[in-house]
């Protein structure tokens, strides 16, 4: 069980790598809101269609909708929406290495409410992992093709600012689902109820009559293609691997393995013009790949 957990938790960093580049474009032009209610009205219908199609609805447990809701709006509405205002200011890289703080916040939480404990040699993996991912995604900025998606746009402070807030959000919105999902609900339906929440949220606030909640430009099918598929890469399956793997395993292990995004996103930033990655980016792969590793070893 645990070596799908760990697949699950690669799977979802994956995904988040691709994601994350290809949706900064739009985030930048269209703005935080539009891109993020874009998505969950998007990903909400593809995630009903799949769960009708099989037999998920039987497991769900509406005696736990106050954790759903609290999932919903905290884990995905307010998450996401720190998330997209952090990847607008900063980039893909500066995003992933704050939100590589959600693991610590989901291993203090999963303690604190779920009563979950890890070993010595488990932490000392966990934290051998993150400092990869810390080490690797902290060099310097970007140069060439890829300078425009790596780069800052706004302060360093309102980065952090958002990072910060988007990292435990999500951290808060793993937690509070697991024992929903251990009660017998399926993590591709607990992804359902969740972002289907929040995305009936988000569509009748943008209703509203305010400058703040329109697009910055006017969408095109480019932009159209480069908002939806992040968020079909996340909200669908990222978020239901990552599920998956906290309802079978340690929550704050398997988010910690979720957020090698980072690391995972150094070769695709190569490919798209960073051909001059410094010695610390990989410095930093190895000792995440190191830690990841130990982890397994420990399972």
């Amino acid at each position: 069980m645990s070596l799908l957990a760990t697949s699950a938790a690669l799977g979802a960093s994956t995904c988040w790598a691709f994601g994350s580049i290809v949706a900064t474009e739009p985030s930048r032009r269209l703005g935080t809101f539009a891109v993020t209610r874009l998505q969950l009205i998007v990903a909400a219908p593809v995630l009903v269609t799949l769960v009708s199609a099989g037999t998920g609805w039987a497991s769900v447990n509406f005696d736990a909708w106050p954790s759903i809701l609290l999932s919903a709006l905290v884990g995905v509405l307010l998450g996401n929406l720190a998330l997209m205002a952090c990847l607008k200011r900063g980039g893909p890289r500066r995003m992933q290495l704050l939100l590589s703080l959600s693991p610590l916040t989901t291993m203090f939480l999963s303690w604190i409410y779920l009563a979950e404990t890890i070993s010595l040699f488990q932490l000392i993996a966990c934290l051998l992992t993150l400092s990869g991912i810390a080490i690797a995604v902290g060099m310097r900025g970007a140069k060439g093709s890829a300078a425009s998606i790596d780069g800052v746009s706004g302060s360093i402070a309102s980065v952090i600012f958002f990072g910060t807030v988007a990292a435990f959000c999500q951290g808060f919105g793993l937690i509070v689902l697991k024992p929903v999902m251990e009660a017998g609900t399926e993590p591709l339906v607990a992804s359902y109820l969740r972002t289907g929440l929040a995305a009936i949220v988000i569509f009748f606030a943008g209703l509203l009559p305010l400058e703040t909640l329109r697009p910055s430009t006017s969408l095109t099918p480019r932009l159209l293609f480069q908002a939806v598929v992040p968020g079909l890469l996340g909200y669908v399956v990222a978020v239901s691997l990552l599920l998956y793997g906290i309802s079978i395993y340690h929550s704050g292990v398997v988010a910690v393995l979720g957020a090698t995004a980072p690391v995972i996103m150094l070769p695709l930033l190569w490919l798209l013009g960073t051909r001059d990655l410094p010695p610390p980016a990989w410095v930093g792969a190895a000792l995440t790949v190191t830690g990841t590793g130990v982890l397994l070893l420990l399972q």
